[in-house]
Protein backbone atom coordinates (compact mmCIF):
# COMPACT_ATOMS: atom_id res chain seq x y z
CA UNK A 1 0.00 0.00 0.00
CA UNK A 2 1.50 3.37 -1.06
CA UNK A 3 0.90 6.25 0.58
CA UNK A 4 0.46 10.04 -1.07
CA UNK A 5 4.19 11.89 -1.60
CA UNK A 6 3.54 14.01 0.88
CA UNK A 7 1.75 12.26 3.83
CA UNK A 8 0.32 13.40 7.32
CA UNK A 9 0.44 10.10 8.85
CA UNK A 10 2.30 7.08 8.73
CA UNK A 11 0.11 3.66 9.06
CA UNK A 12 2.13 0.58 9.85
CA UNK A 13 0.36 -2.38 10.18
CA UNK A 14 2.53 -5.35 12.16
CA UNK A 15 1.92 -8.64 11.17
CA UNK A 16 3.57 -12.25 11.78
CA UNK A 17 5.89 -13.43 8.88
CA UNK A 18 4.10 -14.54 5.81
CA UNK A 19 0.93 -12.83 7.16
CA UNK A 20 1.37 -9.52 4.71
CA UNK A 21 -0.88 -10.59 2.15
CA UNK A 22 -3.71 -10.81 4.82
CA UNK A 23 -3.03 -7.95 6.65
CA UNK A 24 -2.62 -5.37 3.69
CA UNK A 25 -6.21 -7.11 2.40
CA UNK A 26 -7.53 -6.24 6.16
CA UNK A 27 -6.03 -2.86 5.43
CA UNK A 28 -7.24 -1.83 2.04
CA UNK A 29 -10.68 0.10 3.49
CA UNK A 30 -8.59 1.58 5.79
CA UNK A 31 -7.37 3.69 3.08
CA UNK A 32 -10.06 5.59 2.79
CA UNK A 33 -10.57 6.65 5.81
CA UNK A 34 -7.20 8.62 5.73
CA UNK A 35 -6.55 9.25 2.03
CA UNK A 36 -3.61 11.45 3.21
CA UNK A 37 -1.70 9.20 5.56
CA UNK A 38 1.04 6.68 4.28
CA UNK A 39 -0.08 2.72 4.87
CA UNK A 40 2.62 0.13 5.24
CA UNK A 41 3.23 -3.45 6.35
CA UNK A 42 5.70 -4.42 8.21
CA UNK A 43 6.55 -8.27 9.04
CA UNK A 44 7.37 -9.74 12.28
CA UNK A 45 8.73 -13.14 14.00
CA UNK A 46 6.42 -13.72 16.90
CA UNK A 47 6.55 -13.89 19.59
CA UNK A 48 8.68 -10.49 19.73
CA UNK A 49 12.75 -11.46 20.69
CA UNK A 50 14.70 -8.73 21.76
CA UNK A 51 16.70 -8.74 18.18
CA UNK A 52 13.14 -9.13 16.47
CA UNK A 53 12.12 -5.82 18.57
CA UNK A 54 15.31 -4.05 17.80
CA UNK A 55 15.31 -4.67 14.07
CA UNK A 56 11.43 -3.50 14.03
CA UNK A 57 12.33 0.06 15.87
CA UNK A 58 15.22 0.31 13.05
CA UNK A 59 12.87 -0.26 10.39
CA UNK A 60 10.02 2.35 12.02
CA UNK A 61 12.62 5.23 12.36
CA UNK A 62 13.64 4.77 8.99
CA UNK A 63 10.20 4.91 7.32
CA UNK A 64 9.88 7.79 9.52
CA UNK A 65 12.67 9.61 8.56
CA UNK A 66 12.56 8.33 5.02
CA UNK A 67 9.12 10.62 4.95
CA UNK A 68 9.92 13.56 7.50
CA UNK A 69 7.72 12.12 9.90
CA UNK A 70 8.07 11.73 13.97
CA UNK A 71 6.78 9.71 16.07
CA UNK A 72 3.38 11.43 16.97
CA UNK A 73 2.69 10.79 13.31
CA UNK A 74 2.66 7.04 13.63
CA UNK A 75 0.05 4.81 14.26
CA UNK A 76 0.39 1.59 14.70
CA UNK A 77 -2.14 -1.40 14.13
CA UNK A 78 -1.58 -5.04 15.18
CA UNK A 79 -3.86 -8.00 16.20
CA UNK A 80 -3.08 -11.20 18.44
CA UNK A 81 0.10 -11.25 18.66
CA UNK A 82 0.92 -8.56 16.59
CA UNK A 83 -1.17 -6.30 18.69
CA UNK A 84 1.46 -7.51 21.68
CA UNK A 85 4.36 -6.84 19.51
CA UNK A 86 2.79 -3.24 18.88
CA UNK A 87 2.65 -2.92 22.83
CA UNK A 88 5.87 -4.01 23.66
CA UNK A 89 7.67 -2.02 20.81
CA UNK A 90 5.55 1.60 22.05
CA UNK A 91 6.25 0.82 25.88
CA UNK A 92 10.10 0.30 25.76
CA UNK A 93 11.59 3.14 24.55
CA UNK A 94 11.65 5.26 21.46
CA UNK A 95 8.55 5.18 20.70
CA UNK A 96 6.92 8.06 23.11
CA UNK A 97 4.05 9.49 22.05
CA UNK A 98 2.82 6.85 19.51
CA UNK A 99 -0.62 6.17 18.85
CA UNK A 100 -1.67 2.26 18.58
CA UNK A 101 -5.13 0.56 17.68
CA UNK A 102 -4.40 -2.92 19.48
CA UNK A 103 -7.05 -5.90 18.39
CA UNK A 104 -7.73 -8.63 20.44
CA UNK A 105 -4.52 -8.68 22.72
CA UNK A 106 -3.60 -11.75 24.03
CA UNK A 107 -3.22 -12.39 28.06
CA UNK A 108 0.26 -11.61 29.01
CA UNK A 109 1.39 -8.68 30.41
CA UNK A 110 3.95 -6.21 28.21
CA UNK A 111 7.46 -7.12 29.01
CA UNK A 112 8.68 -3.00 29.12
CA UNK A 113 6.71 -1.00 31.02
CA UNK A 114 8.53 2.92 31.44
CA UNK A 115 6.80 5.81 32.69
CA UNK A 116 8.84 8.09 30.29
CA UNK A 117 6.23 6.91 27.76
CA UNK A 118 2.88 8.71 27.24
CA UNK A 119 1.59 7.02 24.22
CA UNK A 120 -2.25 6.74 23.17
CA UNK A 121 -3.29 3.16 23.16
CA UNK A 122 -7.01 2.05 21.24
CA UNK A 123 -8.39 -1.77 22.08
CA UNK A 124 -10.71 -3.29 20.00
CA UNK A 125 -11.86 -6.64 22.21
CA UNK A 126 -13.53 -9.71 22.04
CA UNK A 127 -14.25 -10.86 25.50
CA UNK A 128 -15.56 -13.50 27.31
CA UNK A 129 -15.99 -11.63 30.65
CA UNK A 130 -14.79 -13.66 33.88
CA UNK A 131 -12.43 -16.08 31.86
CA UNK A 132 -8.62 -15.74 33.07
CA UNK A 133 -8.19 -13.80 29.45
CA UNK A 134 -10.79 -11.13 29.89
CA UNK A 135 -9.20 -10.45 33.34
CA UNK A 136 -5.71 -10.59 32.42
CA UNK A 137 -6.69 -8.15 29.37
CA UNK A 138 -8.54 -5.79 32.48
CA UNK A 139 -4.94 -5.81 34.96
CA UNK A 140 -3.35 -4.87 31.77
CA UNK A 141 -5.67 -2.34 30.86
CA UNK A 142 -5.42 -0.84 34.59
CA UNK A 143 -1.66 -0.78 34.71
CA UNK A 144 -1.52 1.09 31.64
CA UNK A 145 -4.04 3.44 33.03
CA UNK A 146 -2.04 3.77 36.19
CA UNK A 147 0.67 4.61 34.02
CA UNK A 148 -0.50 7.92 32.92
CA UNK A 149 -1.54 6.39 29.09
CA UNK A 150 -4.83 7.20 26.80
CA UNK A 151 -6.68 4.68 26.78
CA UNK A 152 -9.85 3.70 25.13
CA UNK A 153 -11.63 0.49 25.05
CA UNK A 154 -14.56 -1.41 22.83
CA UNK A 155 -15.76 -4.85 23.98
CA UNK A 156 -17.95 -5.96 20.90
CA UNK A 157 -19.19 -9.46 19.70
CA UNK A 158 -17.21 -11.51 17.52
CA UNK A 159 -18.53 -10.22 14.05
CA UNK A 160 -16.92 -8.61 11.34
CA UNK A 161 -18.96 -5.61 10.87
CA UNK A 162 -18.77 -4.20 14.03
CA UNK A 163 -15.05 -4.52 14.53
CA UNK A 164 -14.25 -3.11 11.49
CA UNK A 165 -16.47 0.24 12.09
CA UNK A 166 -14.78 0.16 15.52
CA UNK A 167 -10.77 -0.15 13.93
CA UNK A 168 -11.66 2.51 11.37
CA UNK A 169 -13.44 5.18 14.13
CA UNK A 170 -9.66 4.61 16.26
CA UNK A 171 -8.16 5.05 12.96
CA UNK A 172 -9.42 8.40 11.92
CA UNK A 173 -9.42 9.54 15.52
CA UNK A 174 -5.51 8.53 15.49
CA UNK A 175 -4.90 9.82 12.40
CA UNK A 176 -6.34 13.02 13.30
CA UNK A 177 -4.19 13.42 16.10
CA UNK A 178 -0.92 12.35 13.88
CA UNK A 179 -1.60 15.53 11.38
CA UNK A 180 -1.66 18.47 14.24
CA UNK A 181 1.72 17.22 14.61
CA UNK A 182 3.80 19.61 12.41
CA UNK A 183 5.99 17.29 9.84
CA UNK A 184 9.87 17.98 9.96
CA UNK A 185 11.62 18.81 6.78
CA UNK A 186 11.10 15.53 4.24
CA UNK A 187 13.92 14.94 1.59
CA UNK A 188 13.11 14.77 -1.55
CA UNK A 189 11.65 11.97 -4.19
CA UNK A 190 11.65 9.81 -0.61
CA UNK A 191 9.10 6.69 -0.64
CA UNK A 192 8.16 3.95 2.32
CA UNK A 193 8.24 0.40 0.87
CA UNK A 194 5.10 -1.07 1.33
CA UNK A 195 6.37 -4.22 2.59
CA UNK A 196 9.45 -4.03 5.50
CA UNK A 197 10.48 -7.64 7.44
CA UNK A 198 12.54 -7.80 9.92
Amino acid sequence: MAGLARSEALVLCLCASGDSAATQALAQPWTLLAPRSAFAVIELDLPLSETARQQALALIADGMALRGLSVPHLVLVGQGDAASAALDLALGGGLAGVGAILIDLPPQAPRHRTDQTRSVFRFVQHPAPGTPHSVHVDQTLHALRQDGHDIRTIALPDAPEPTGRAIGAFLVELVARASRHHAIARPSGAALPSKDRS
